[in-house]
């Protein structure tokens, strides 16, 4: 297949690249599967990057004619939208990660302030009726 009907194929991102065999010129030589490992940060600097280098390429006429798009320009576009989805999919990762950890903690609280509770009602007991519960636990542990 020629990369002009790659590009112009109806197959996913991801199978176009690996067709392609893409790579991104960020420290040094970066491949697809790199670009899952990046932090936030990086793949937006790598974004801008490739941003700006399609917006120079594609404005470079001179003339009266809107310039033509190139496949190399093609490829530019390929690569900014694999970057984004990356970016995308962690970032809604992250926030579900977040999230989580939030819900984790909110339920710890709940949880100590449950035994907090339990604790305070003993402490109201008397001794009488802390024997009965007592009492009570250990004749559970004589059924098993």
């Amino acid at each position: 297949m020629s990369i002009a009907s790659i590009l112009k194929s109806n197959v996913s991102i991801f199978e176009k690249a690996t067709r392609l065999k893409i790579t991104f010129a960020f420290k040094g030589t970066t491949s697809i599967y790199d670009l899952w490992d990046m932090k936030a940060v990086e793949l937006d600097t790598l974004y801008r990057s490739l941003a700006k280098e399609l917006k120079n390429s594609v404005s470079e006429g001179e003339g009266l004619i809107t310039p033509r798009k190139t496949g190399a320009d093609a490829i530019l576009e390929l690569k900014a939208e694999i970057v984004k989805y990356v970016y995308t999919v962690l970032e809604s990762e992250n926030d579900k990660k977040s999230k989580n950890a939030d819900r984790k903690r909110r339920s710890d609280e709940v949880l100590a302030r449950m035994a907090k509770k339990q604790d305070e009602a003993l402490d109201g007991m008397s001794i009488e009726d802390l024997k009965k519960e007592l009492d009570a636990i250990n004749a559970e542990g004589d059924d098993e």
